[in-house]
């Protein structure tokens, strides 16, 4: 009964962040129950669950209507929070209002329209229904976190999004997707065509390469030496001593 209770309560969650994704402007706890058609201790219990783990926010507090002596608070997603939902299944079909109703929070969104006029708007939809499986194929991305005191970083979830759709780390990927890989590099390629053309982009993905680059530096020292104390254990640095 527990565990069918948290399942309940996981596809509140769900429908709660898919909400907020799609509205433009923040939702409160009673616009949500409307939203959503769930009782309202049901959204209680699942707004305080997304707070803690740092899928949403309050965006801000007024006045209640009713009773001026409460407060209400309005929430919006944080950018783990749009990590979550982009592995929902129905997030594709609403990704464009997703990503202008988030331009302010990363870059692929804030230049979606500019792609979009480059004629890659059907190559980022792709991407995106491929999303869940890129990684590992979460399709409910709070099964994760489950136990835990929170979910992603901000920034950890910034460059998860980045990482994939906009390939700034595809190669972490590729291995979910070695049948598609030449469709990916076509996707990639496009896209970072484009990216050439506007300056704010190509700045962004020149930092990101640098960031990658220096991560697979140190991945590779760290592999050679291990290497070396397999093939030439003689030579290799004694770490015990």
């Amino acid at each position: 009964m527990k565990k069918r209770k948290r399942e309940d309560g996981i596809v509140t969650e769900n429908q709660i962040l898919f909400e907020l994704a799609t509205s433009k402007e923040p939702l409160s706890k009673y616009q949500l129950e409307d939203h959503v058609d769930k009782a309202y201790s049901n959204i209680f219990e699942a707004t305080k669950k997304l707070l803690k783990d740092n899928w949403i926010r309050a965006e801000k507090t007024e006045p209640n209507r009713r009773n001026p002596g409460q407060k209400v608070e309005y929430y919006r997603l944080t950018k783990s929070g749009i990590l979550a939902v982009l592995t929902l299944p129905e997030t594709a079909a609403k990704i464009g209002t997703i990503a202008n109703n988030y331009a302010d929070m990363l870059i692929l969104f804030k230049k979606w329209d500019f792609f979009k006029k480059e004629g890659l708007g059907s190559v980022l939809v792709s991407l995106v229904k491929m999303f869940p499986r890129a990684i590992c194929g979460a399709v409910n991305l709070i099964l994760q976190v489950e136990g835990k005191d929170a979910g992603y970083t901000e920034e950890q979830a910034e460059r998860m999004i980045h990482g994939f759709i906009l390939g700034t780390n595809a190669m972490e990927y590729l291995p979910n997707f070695q049948k598609e890989s030449k469709t990916l590099l076509h996707c990639y390629t496009s896209l970072w065509r484009a990216c050439s053309k506007d300056v704010e982009l190509k700045q962004f993905l020149v930092s990101e390469i640098t960031r990658t680059k220096s991560s697979l530096e140190l991945r590779l020292n760290f592999l050679g030496q291990l290497e070396d104390a397999l093939l030439k254990p003689e030579t290799s640095v004694n770490s015990t001593g």
